[in-house]
């Protein structure tokens, strides 16, 4: 629905995905054409909302992070700027090393309609950029609040790696997340 309280920022990612990343959508292939899934994801040397004046980052704080902010509160902008980014950016360094993230594939968002799960989309739109890392030797990263979704990244050969970690939100309830690292080489 139009007011889901993430929906915010399920939109600030594809639109800084359109400006400075890679977006992928899986379609169903009825004569409909409908979308069922999307992926977002950064390459390496790129991250959303990155502040560099170049590539489309410019255009991604406009467009992207600047409404996202906009539609929090002053709380949670406070919350997010002073106390989640610090931590969140500490311990994906610490699970992945410094620069990892940065010279890897990030997944920043993957969505798949409820009707489509489990039934290869997710795959396909993770499989595109494992073809596009393995001819590089980058790896593919991606953090998640859900024990689901770590069922739903791919083991792969080389095996995925993985780290958690507890956060306190806004208002008090902590919640985990997940490092999920995946060698491509």
């Amino acid at each position: 629905s139009s007011h889901h309280p993430y929906r915010s920022f399920w939109k600030s990612t594809v639109v800084a995905g359109l400006l400075g990343g890679e977006v992928y959508v899986a379609e169903t292939d009825d004569t409909e054409r409908r979308i069922v899934g999307c992926a977002v994801w950064f390459g390496p040397r790129h991250i959303m909302y990155d502040t560099a004046q170049s590539n489309g980052q410019e255009a991604q704080q406009k467009y992207s992070l600047g409404p996202l902010m906009a539609s929090f509160s002053e709380e949670l902008q406070q919350w997010w700027h002073a106390q989640f980014l610090p931590r969140y950016d500490n311990f994906v360094a610490s699970a992945l090393g410094d620069g990892a993230k940065h010279n890897s594939w990030h997944l920043q968002t993957l969505g798949v309609d409820p009707q489509y799960q489990r039934k290869g989309a997710a795959g396909l739109l993770i499989d595109v950029i494992v073809e596009k890392a393995r001819r590089t030797g980058a790896m593919l990263c991606v953090e998640t609040e859900t024990e689901t979704n770590v069922e739903v990244m791919p083991k792969g050969k080389n095996g995925i790696y993985d780290c958690s970690n507890t956060f306190i939100g806004v208002n008090g309830d902590s919640f985990p997340m997940w490092v999920l690292v995946r060698e491509t080489n």
